[in-house]
């Protein structure tokens, strides 16, 4: 991540099954599942053509329903309308049955999101997310930051999907698909507290046009084009904004660069609080996800990186060179804080360092702002299976800073916990330590725990420690190593086996090189962890023994059945609640219940919204009451 100029760049780089209709009579006029035209919100639009123009009457939503244009209302007057509508009540953007596979041909960066408490979504029959495609690759050339951006507060972006973000037609900007915060081009100042955001359920496939680096290597320039973005540039529009509780989760992205979903605050005074990034697939991307800070005394707290697939790209020349890291955490500030992150659930394989956290990651001879004494800090890394794929790819690396500064940066307080990280092709560090990179010192790095871990390199080093390698420079072992299985060559000189529990074998996987490190009967790493800090539950969502094993499958254990709840806003919202109490949600959640748990769900509607029925598992108005065996999804639909 690189903050600094009028850009900050980066470095390491279902569905609404309704009864929707529309029906046409002396204007448009819109149903929803089976109501009266008449009964439809007055803060409810339904788009109906792919026509990016704008020749109906924005002045509001009631204006335009009213005297739409000719063709139908397009997405652009729909939010036009938005933001000019007045009152506090939600406003919802849908999108006609008739649209579902259709492609909205984005002419120019779609209207700013400025109205608090609205809703766009993309209609998803039959299940399928993302059945309406925003396609931004005919846009005018160098006009184009984003071509969706959140001003406001209470905002969710679903089903959804996003594509032709051509970099070549915009070399001086990096691009986005959604930016939350402040824009990349000039826009009106964001305000300066964004709440609640929800980026769920989208398609994020720029497949085409993610196309090699081509500026220097500090990242100012070139053919970058991301898909979600979370925070500020380091401009001083963006200086002191506050962006706290987004969401982004069960997206799928494939083939950005550099970053997938990216939470950059880069102005100075900027503080991101509580953002969660959950259950999303990525494929192809240079850096799938990537936490950063720059500017001065920028913070970024309280963010949770859960349930993610990752696989990083594989092929594409990007800004780190080949390929990329999985989850990058990485500081440019001065006095920044990275603190309280989260990392837990994720599976990610890929042929380069999958999870780098580096506190000054700037080399040196970079031009920006007097950086130096950020602190990266209390890191939980959590029930994470990390597969480097090509020899010599690591898998966690810390590095203190790239470059000397007063005061110096520092990372602290890491805690790696019941992990199976795992490269069979050799050659690799599948942990490493670096206080400084070539060239720096004074940085630091400290108190750093290994903890029931499965860290197996056969042929390799599996932790890298030594006094002057790495470009001269000092790799260090844990603080704490304790109940962990590391084998390879590396390992029997370092006179760690044998002590605090730590073991020097083979783990016996079921099928390593397919990718299955589940544990076989007769591992070593059975009932060999310790009970100290071992989370209650494994990847899989099987409870641990009361003895845990190594690694981050428990040996034996049966996973519990996971229940998703979504909530449809068909122009109305309410809460969803479960008996066992484990789910209470307003649009999506979900909890693991033991096996043949019965589940029962009520809706509530909230004031002057109405419940309309389930979908998926269940079915009617009635209490909602499921035995769970299995993986198990309830849609709850809401209207007004």
């Amino acid at each position: 991540m690189r903050a600094g100029g009028a850009e900050v760049s980066v470095k390491i780089a279902a569905g609404i099954a309704t009864a929707l209709a529309l029906i046409c009579a002396a204007g448009l006029a819109a149903r929803v599942a089976g109501s009266s035209a008449a009964s439809v919100s007055r803060n409810m639009v339904v788009v109906t053509t792919t026509a990016d123009v704008v020749n109906g009457n924005t002045s509001s939503l009631s204006a335009l329903k009213a005297k739409p244009g000719r063709d139908g209302i397009s997405l652009r007057e729909a939010l036009l309308a938005a933001n000019r509508t007045r009152g506090s009540a939600t406003v919802y953007i849908l999108f006609s049955p008739r649209l579902a596979g259709k492609t909205i041909e984005v002419r120019s960066e779609l209207p700013t999101i400025h109205r608090d408490h609205l809703v766009l979504e993309g209609i998803a029959p039959n299940g399928a997310p993302a059945m309406v495609t925003l396609d931004g690759r005919q846009t005018k050339k160098g006009a184009l930051g984003e071509l969706l951006l959140v001003q406001a507060s209470e905002v969710t972006v679903r089903w959804l999907r996003f594509t032709g973000l051509d970099p070549r037609r915009n070399l001086a900007s990096q691009l986005a698909a959604v930016q939350v915060g402040q824009g990349r081009i000039p826009h009106n100042r964001p305000p300066k507290l964004i709440a609640n955001v929800q980026i769920i359920d989208n398609v994020f496939d720029n497949t085409g046009f993610d196309f090699p680096y081509t500026g220097n290597s500090n990242g100012s320039t070139g053919m970058l084009a991301n898909a979600v973005m979370v925070g500020s540039q380091s401009t001083p529009d963006g200086a002191n904004a506050h962006i706290s509780g987004v969401t982004i989760a069960r997206n799928t992205f494939r083939h950005f660069n550099p970053d997938a979903c990216g939470v950059l605050e880069g102005s100075s005074g900027d503080t991101g609080n509580g953002v969660v990034i959950e259950n999303n697939t990525f494929a192809g991307t240079e850096i799938p996800i990537e936490l950063g800070i720059g500017g001065l005394a920028s913070r970024l707290t309280g963010s949770q990186i859960i349930g993610n697939t990752i696989t990083p790209n594989s092929t594409t020349t990007t800004v780190t060179g080949t390929g990329g890291s999985g989850i990058s955490i990485d500081s440019n500030a001065r006095n920044g804080t990275i603190d309280q992150t989260l990392i837990e659930d994720n599976a990610i394989s890929g042929p380069a360092g999958l999870l780098v956290i580096e506190a000054a990651d700037t080399a040196p001879g970079y031009v920006g702002p007097s950086l130096g004494g950020d602190v990266i800090s209390n890191t939980q890394i959590i029930n994470n299976v990390l597969n480097p794929t090509a020899t010599g790819a690591g898998g966690i690396g810390l590095i203190g800073g790239e470059r000397t500064t007063s005061p110096p940066s520092r990372i602290s307080g890491v805690m790696i916990e019941n992990d199976t990280i795992v490269n069979e092709q050799g050659n690799a560090g599948l942990f490493g330590s670096a206080p400084n990179g070539p060239g720096a010192s004074g940085n630091q790095i400290t108190d750093v725990t290994i903890r029931n871990s499965i860290i197996y390199e056969p042929v390799g080093i599996p932790i890298f420690v030594s006094a002057g390698s790495m470009g001269g420079g000092v790799n260090l072992a844990p603080d704490v190593l304790t109940n962990s299985l590391i084998s390879g060559p590396g390992w029997a000189g370092k006179g760690w086996a044998g002590k605090n529990g730590n073991i020097n074998s083979d783990p016996l996987f079921v099928n390593a090189p397919a990718g299955d490190y589940h544990l076989t009967a007769g591992s070593p790493a059975i009932n060999a962890g310790t009970t100290i800090g071992a989370p209650s539950y494994d990847l899989n969502g099987a409870p641990r023994d009361a003895q845990p094993d190594m690694g981050a499958f428990e040996f034996g254990a049966v996973p519990r059945p996971l229940l998703t709840v979504t909530a449809e806003q068909l122009g109305g919202s309410g809460t969803v609640t479960s008996s066992p109490a484990a789910i209470n949600c307003g649009t999506a959640c979900s909890a693991r219940f033991d096996p043949n748990t019965t589940v029962t769900l009520t809706a509530r509607p909230d004031r002057g919204s109405r419940f309309l029925g389930w979908g998926q598992a269940c079915s009617g108005k009635a209490r909602c009451t499921i035995k769970l065996g299995d993986v198990q999804s309830v849609t709850a639909r809401f209207a007004s």
